[in-house]
């Protein structure tokens, strides 16, 4: 509940009063106003043939000048953002998958081999710095090789199940 004090009623009754007032005036200022005078017909033709006799041939350049550098706004389209949106962030593409499965590895001093079976080509034996689909053998160990593939190294195992 709001509670106001004396002061408070008391200016709160004098701006309801002059509000009142007001409105019971308004209608009598209106009536005593003097109307506003009517144009003629003759008067505008007098008024319009002053206006062409005081204008020159520049001010008719200047005018046209005016409306044309203002035809780029008005054939703007106004509901448009006034920024234009970022073009959307194309995601990387997905990497290729390494499509090799180690078989064996054959180990002898000098020379390791591995056996590596691709999708495409079945089972080759690939020695170290060889490529195999895209992928680099760089070292060969007992039961595990490590290729260099799209600039990442991966170690390859031989599965549990063979």
């Amino acid at each position: 509940m709001v509670r106001f004090t004396v002061t408070i009623r008391r200016r709160l009754l004098q701006g309801t009063i002059a509000g009142l007032a007001l409105l019971a005036v308004w209608p009598i200022g209106i009536l005593l106003a003097p109307p506003a005078p009517l144009a003629t017909p003759r008067d505008a033709t007098e008024a319009a043939h002053t206006v062409e006799a005081e204008a020159t041939p520049d001010d008719a350049d200047t005018a046209s000048q005016s409306i044309e550098a203002y035809a780029a706004i008005y054939a703007r389209d106004l509901r448009r953002p006034l920024v234009d949106p970022e073009p959307p962030v194309k995601p990387p593409p997905p990497k290729p998958k390494l499509g090799l499965t180690l078989e064996g590895t054959v180990i002898e001093p000098g020379n390791n081999y591995a056996f590596v079976r691709t999708r495409a080509d079945g089972t080759r034996i690939v020695s170290e710095g060889q490529t195999v689909q895209d992928a680099e053998v760089v070292s060969i160990e007992s039961g595990r090789i490590v290729v260099r593939f799209h600039d990442e190294l991966i170690t390859l195992t031989i599965p549990e199940d063979m």
